[in-house]
């Protein structure tokens, strides 16, 4: 990988040549998934660091990794609980993005998996959000997994 700041198009280049030409599903673009764990954490971190957001998400008849160039609210397509894929559920992810660095991992169709950067400087306010979209879980207990930098949905 290279010491100086990649832009995306230049990610997305390795990924092709890398991975084999994606699948794309509106702005995702689905690669086969890597061989070894190692390897999927290093493009998944090359990719967040060229400004885009990826994630390993389950799909038919393989998982895949899953590439977008821009926020992480962007890979709900792939989530099929659709108060995900609103505008709301996705407002709420890029203002928890804004506020405390966001990264999305393992979308296994309904559910995800959450991980922060840092703790949000009001994590109740984004707990009434996201329990606005989840509608299962109380904003208490989201309050308190976002304060440990990670929550499961679902």
């Amino acid at each position: 990988m290279k010491s100086e700041k990649e832009d995306f198009a230049d990610v997305k280049a390795a990924l092709d040549k890398a991975l084999g030409k994606p699948k794309k599903s509106r702005a995702i673009l689905q690669y086969k998934e890597p061989a070894d764990a190692k390897a999927t954490k290093a493009w998944i971190a090359r990719v967040h660091a060229a400004g885009g957001s990826a994630s390993l998400a389950s799909a038919y008849p393989a998982r895949v990794l899953a590439v977008v160039n821009g926020p992480p609210s962007g890979l709900m397509d792939l989530v099929t609980w659709v108060a995900w894929q609103f505008p709301r559920g996705r407002k709420a992810l890029d203002m928890l993005n804004a506020d405390a660095g966001l990264r999305i991992s393992n979308i296994n169709y309904t559910d995800f998996v959450i991980h922060l950067d840092r703790v949000p400087k009001d994590p109740d306010a984004h707990a009434k959000r996201l329990a606005k979209v989840v509608h299962m879980v109380e904003a208490d207990e989201i309050a308190a997994a976002l304060k440990k930098k990670r929550w499961k949905t679902g």
